[in-house]
């Protein structure tokens, strides 16, 4: 399913996870959000690109604009391509996409040609601050929500953000990576040590309730300060409603 919206007098096209809703499916009943647009109910992202016809998180995409000085721009945790697909139209900085889930690094490839992002290098790497084999766990809340987890049994082999850069500057880093974002920063030390890129980083509490705090902590060592040059975002899980409750 592909969606279509303006921005900036720039059209937009954004391919996204669509399912029809099957009224026969009763975990597809309990969301009508879902039977009145007929996207998929496994992939939050796609159903409010969908719904609003519009980028996710616009606010703090037009936010990031302030801090592109035309270096590259590093898109860690890309989804199907929302934020590279912005920065790639709105921005002249070059893009590294990188996307471990097939699936989404699929849309995001769609995406990207879509859009006409020349300017974009993807890459279909888990990072961490080592190398090792990684397992996939994904779960109903959407395929931005799959996570990874080390094991000798899995089929992904992890790199280094240090590693996969090279030698290009590195101006801005945003990073959403469900539960690994200390490991990728201990993995982009030459990076962070060399550069000092901005960084809009998600810390997801789901994980570790104190992620926030780690990743202040951790970015603090390399003179990072929250709303200077670090925006880091506590993502709260949410919490279930019971039956019982109104």
């Amino acid at each position: 399913m592909i969606v279509q919206f303006e921005h900036k007098n720039k059209i937009i096209k954004l391919a996204i996870f669509g399912e029809m809703y099957d009224k026969n499916n009763k975990n597809h009943r309990k969301l009508k959000a879902f039977r009145r647009f007929g996207v998929s109910p496994q992939d939050t992202l796609s159903s409010r690109i969908y719904r609003k016809k519009m980028f996710y998180d616009l606010s703090d995409l037009e936010l990031s604009l302030n801090f592109m000085n035309g270096d590259l721009i590093i898109d860690c945790g890309a989804n199907i391509g929302n934020h590279t697909v912005f920065w790639s139209c709105f921005t002249f900085c070059p893009i590294l996409s990188i996307e471990p889930f097939e699936k989404n690094y699929e849309l995001l490839k769609e995406n990207c040609a879509l859009n006409k992002c020349d300017r974009v290098r993807l890459s279909r790497s888990l990072l961490s601050d080592k190398i090792s084999l990684f397992k996939s766990k994904s779960t109903s809340k959407g395929r931005g929500k799959t996570s990874y987890s080390p094991s000798i049994e899995g089929d992904q082999k992890s790199c280094l953000l240090d590693n996969l850069v090279g030698s290009d500057v590195v101006g801005f880093i945003k990073v959403d990576v469900e539960g690994m974002e200390i490991d990728v920063l201990n993995g982009s030390h030459r990076i962070l040590k060399e550069f000092h890129p901005i960084i809009f980083i998600e810390a997801h509490a789901s994980f570790d309730p104190l992620m926030d705090v780690k990743v202040r902590n951790l970015l603090s060592d390399y003179g990072y300060k929250q709303g200077v040059d670090l925006f880091c975002t506590l993502k709260q899980q949410k919490r279930r409603r019971k039956n019982n409750e109104l």
